[in-house]
């Protein structure tokens, strides 16, 4: 049997198995982050009250590592931020302009969020909880 004989046996068996549907997984995100530290450039730490809202949504086509995206809503302003959510733990950067923030979150709750910024340059670090909201 020739070459070409075999490539078109095995285009006919691929050609006539049933396609494989995967059904697209979707993970809302709504979640209140509560900062209790506030850490800026090698100034050290201080309490601070602040907070922020998680509003988004996770996709993919299994449960793990959904590609999410997610706007961050705080005191000073909103971010759209891209990552991965995978396993509970969620993965986020984003910003525009001469800022950019990073979010991670555990599965657990804990929260790290920082700004970088060219001007400087300048670095605020947050450090929190956050639980989800009905």
């Amino acid at each position: 049997m020739g070459l070409m004989v075999k490539t078109m046996a095995v285009l006919a068996v691929v050609a006539a198995a049933p396609a494989l549907a995967l059904e697209p997984v979707a993970a809302p995100i709504l979640m209140d982050c509560a900062f209790g530290a506030e850490c800026y450039e090698t100034e050290g730490c201080q309490e601070t009250a602040f907070h922020a809202i998680l509003v988004g949504d996770a996709t993919g086509e299994s449960e793990v590592d959904l590609t999410a995206l997610v706007e961050l809503r705080g005191d000073a302003g909103d971010v759209t931020m891209l990552g991965t959510l995978s396993n509970g733990r969620l993965s986020l950067t984003g910003g525009a302009g001469l800022g950019m923030h990073l979010l991670t979150l555990s599965a657990e709750g804990a929260v790290r969020y920082t700004v970088h910024y060219a001007d400087g340059p300048t670095m605020v670090s947050y450090t929190g909880i956050c639980e989800p909201l009905p």
